[in-house]
């Protein structure tokens, strides 16, 4: 089996800990992307877009988020594909 997501191994998690350090919020887009708003023009960019975004302060409270969130989105995908095929 092969890993489903390097985002957390080096070398990306060092890219992904960068843009934490300056992220102001944090958004899904319910399969695999991860989108980092840097500023609040983007954050606002991806309200209009209805996307759901989660407001981050520093680096650690976005690390926690991503890991959790990301985390709860994988066990959901991987309960539906259980009951899916079935």
């Amino acid at each position: 089996m092969t890993d489903l997501n390097p985002t957390f191994k080096e070398p990306f998690l060092t890219k992904v800990k960068h843009y934490l350090l300056d992220a102001t919020s944090i958004t899904w887009d319910g399969c695999h992307k991860i989108y980092i708003c840097l500023d609040q023009e983007s954050h606002k960019q991806q309200v209009e877009y209805e996307y759901d975004m989660v407001l981050v302060k520093g680096e650690a409270d976005a690390l926690n988020q991503l890991f959790f969130r990301t985390l709860v989105i994988w066990r959901i995908v991987g309960w539906l594909r259980l009951i899916l095929l079935r």
